[in-house]
């Protein structure tokens, strides 16, 4: 989805993301709605370049999307994709996800984060942190992988934000990377004079430009933010 708000006439929560630049074929992100009480957020990377990435993305968005409609939680949902991309992997890449589940009534996420950056939390009236979390192994790899689930509950005006290892390992002239805790850094300034979540990515998407300014090879990648209203 392309168009905000991508869900219209749903007050319980509010969503935005976006892409760093124009190129990044192998990221992607998804959301939508399995029922009207459940909400299904994706975020993913696909490892390499060109075409056979930004395939195996489309691949990976698409078998998610089939299995979460059939009403399996995300650990199951990560290990039938994971078993499907295996099956048909010619090119040999692999391919990172963030799989998460909301119940919008009770604000309850289950989610796997497989190989992704760690995930960010904002509480209500507090700051952006890194949540402790388990991680498990890269989609498309090899069948019958177990994937552990993490939880989160949201209440209300709690934000959270995901993002690809694309932003994170962006580099500078110096070759410096842009790095997860740089990006909770920024996260935490931008709070400071913004709130609607376009444009607090918008900001952090003005930051890794700026930052990539002059490097020989810029990265690409994507950027989701997540507020929980109930």
């Amino acid at each position: 989805p392309r168009l905000f708000p991508a869900v219209p006439n749903r007050t319980e929560f509010d969503l935005y993301a976006t892409r760093t630049s124009p190129g990044g074929e192998g990221h992607c992100y998804d959301f939508f709605l399995i029922d009207k009480n459940h909400l299904c957020i994706v975020v993913g990377e696909a490892l390499g370049k060109g075409i056979p990435a930004m395939l195996l993305a489309i691949l990976t968005a698409a078998n998610i999307r089939s299995f979460a409609r059939l009403g399996y939680k995300p650990y199951r949902i990560a290990l039938e994709t994971n078993n499907q991309l295996s099956q048909n992997n010619t090119e040999g890449l692999t391919v990172s996800a963030f799989i998460g589940i909301i119940n919008l009534k009770t604000g309850e996420m289950e989610y796997v984060n497989a190989d992704q950056p760690t995930t960010i939390i904002k509480r209500a009236g507090d700051k952006f942190e890194e949540v402790n979390e388990a991680k498990s192994f890269r989609l498309a790899n090899m069948e019958n992988v177990n994937f552990q689930q993490n939880h989160i509950t949201f209440m209300q005006g709690d934000t959270m934000v995901l993002y690809t290892s694309g932003v994170s390992e962006a580099k500078n002239r110096q070759g410096e990377e842009f790095s997860e805790a740089y990006i909770t850094i920024q996260l935490n300034e931008i709070i400071k004079h913004e709130y609607q979540l376009d444009r607090i990515l918008e900001e952090m998407k003005k930051s890794l430009n700026e930052f990539q300014e002059g490097a020989p090879e810029t990265s690409s990648g994507v950027m989701l933010m997540f507020r929980f209203f109930g």
